[in-house]
């Protein structure tokens, strides 16, 4: 099998994987130690990320269902290579909102438009039902942070984390958002204009105070009375502000206690 060949089975393929033979030009030993890594080939770049099965079939199923509801996410594709089970896609082009941040290139104005055209993607995701109904356990938030927090600060901490979660993420309207809409995530073109979301493990069922409070947690000059104000125009629907405040505060005492936690256990390493 060419390299043409490859790319070619791996753009054109159905939405059950293919499998191919080990690549050793794709997967050498410098890429395997890394879950995400860039492949250039005949002038493009593709993405890949090492996944599991389970976690490689929803994106592929979301995927089709975002696109076909004209959401932009990239256009994932699923293979098996040597075993490991491998999503990719052609990288978008285009600048992150947190590039654009860095660069300092976005006023004020520009970056609440960039709020309303995130918003309205999400939206739209709040929309589609996708066929992903043997994955509705996986797109759960709170279970999805369990076995997370149980590897990162034991199952005592875990079982209240899990307390906490499942009564923060569920408090409003539970839907398929993007639960994870930090700067990075979010794809602009040369006019900063939205383009596309990225990460599709982010994809979550939970809340809409849960996804503001992403917002609000990592975007700059966004203040509450605005991203309250964009999303009631957007979505129609009312935020309580009281609540929205207390989850901020919230995230921001829990970062300092796992802070001080992680530094801790580093110490009586």
């Amino acid at each position: 099998m060419t390299n043409n060949d490859y790319i070619e089975i791996i753009k054109n393929q159905a939405a059950t994987p293919t499998e191919i033979k080990p690549v050793t030009k794709i997967l050498n030993n410098d890429v395997k130690n890394s879950s995400l890594f860039h492949v250039n080939q005949f002038g493009k770049t593709f993405i890949y990320k090492i996944s599991d099965h389970e976690t490689s079939f929803r994106n592929l199923m979301l995927a089709q269902a975002l696109l076909q509801n004209d959401v932009h996410v990239p256009d994932s594709k699923v293979f098996i290579s040597g075993g490991e089970y491998l999503e990719t896609y052609e990288m978008i082009p285009g600048t992150t909102l947190s590039g654009a941040i860095f660069h300092n290139s976005l006023t004020n104005d520009k970056i609440e438009q960039i709020l309303r055209d995130t918003l309205i993607f999400d939206k739209k995701i709040t929309e589609i039902t996708p066929k992903i109904t043997r994955f509705s356990q996986q797109l759960i938030l709170h279970e999805r942070r369990k076995n997370h927090n149980t590897q990162e600060f034991g199952e005592l901490l875990a079982k209240l984390h899990y307390t906490i979660n499942k009564k923060q993420t569920t408090y409003g309207n539970v839907a398929l958002h993007h639960a994870d809409l930090n700067p990075s995530n979010i794809l602009l073109d040369d006019n900063g204009t939205v383009t596309a979301l990225l990460d599709l493990d982010s994809l979550a069922l939970c809340d809409e105070y849960t996804m503001l409070s992403q917002i609000l947690f990592y975007w700059p000059n966004t203040s509450i009375d605005m991203t309250i104000k964009t999303y009631e125009s957007v979505f129609g629907k009312k935020i309580n502000k009281r609540h929205l405040e207390n989850l901020i505060l919230f995230r921001k005492t829990k970062a300092l206690v796992a802070t001080a936690l992680r530094k801790a256990r580093v110490r009586h390493r």
